[in-house]
């Protein structure tokens, strides 16, 4: 059987290789390899574990949307008071110097991480809807915005528990070594299908062999076009120096 340097492909098509050569074993369902496709259906399903492990969460995206929804309701938040700082009304204008102190405690925290700054913002909203501050914001109109403000917030602290709970309910699963020794497997194939064509050939073995080598001859040529793609594409670079 033709040799292939598995190592080179990249992560989806070292799948695609391990699972066309389950399918060539099951096919040819040669009683001697019965061990060996054992060990191949469990590999490829490792492999495919552990490459759904690393593709991004669905919900990452739902939570930089929610972060930067919540940032523009903080922004828009101090712009409220910071208009009201100029305000005619001595009494409006004093509740936004009362309120701004608050917010010059907690500085810009949008900048923090998604944990640290929906905490932030709990502690804020816990201070100005206090006894002390509740007055002052809602003299001058915040209290739509703390509302807006606490909803965003909790709806990003939704998303990111529900990320968190499917991050943990994922098997801890190291692609790098499962791709190791999954090129092992192809090895141990490869030895097997040969020893067995010279010890007990058959009619089966040999279509296995034959599409086993289609399959290979594939991906070589893969390999050979990115070969080739890469090296044209550095000497484009040394041409343009």
């Amino acid at each position: 059987m033709k040799h292939l340097d598995s190592t080179r492909l990249q992560n989806a098509e070292h799948l695609a290789l391990m699972s066309d050569l389950l399918v060539l074993l099951k096919e040819a369902n040669i009683e001697l390899l019965a061990p060996l496709t054992e060990k191949f259906t469990t590999q490829v399903e490792l492999e495919e574990l552990a490459q759904k492990q690393i593709v991004k969460s669905a919900y990452t995206a739902k939570l930089t949307q929610l972060d930067q929804k919540r940032d523009n309701i903080f922004r828009g938040l101090n712009l409220c008071v910071q208009s009201e700082l100029f305000s005619v009304d001595e009494e409006e204008k004093e509740a936004a110097g009362k309120v701004e102190i608050v917010l010059q405690t907690y500085g810009n925290f949008s900048k923090e991480n998604i944990r640290k700054e929906t905490s932030e913002i709990d502690n804020l909203l816990q201070d100005l809807k206090s006894e002390t501050y509740s007055a002052f914001a809602n003299k001058i109109g915040l209290d739509k915005w703390i509302n807006w403000l606490s909803d965003a917030n909790n709806e990003l602290n939704e998303i990111y528990t529900l990320r968190r709970d499917e991050y943990a309910e994922r098997p801890d699963l190291n692609l790098k070594n499962i791709r190791r020794e999954s090129d092992i497997l192809l090895k141990e194939f490869r030895k097997m299908v040969d020893a067995l064509e010279i010890l007990q050939p058959s009619e089966g073995l040999t279509v296995l062999i034959k599409k086993a080598n289609i399959t290979i001859d594939k991906w070589q040529d893969t390999l050979s076009r990115r070969k080739s793609s890469n090296k044209k594409a550095d000497d484009d670079v040394i041409d343009a120096q």
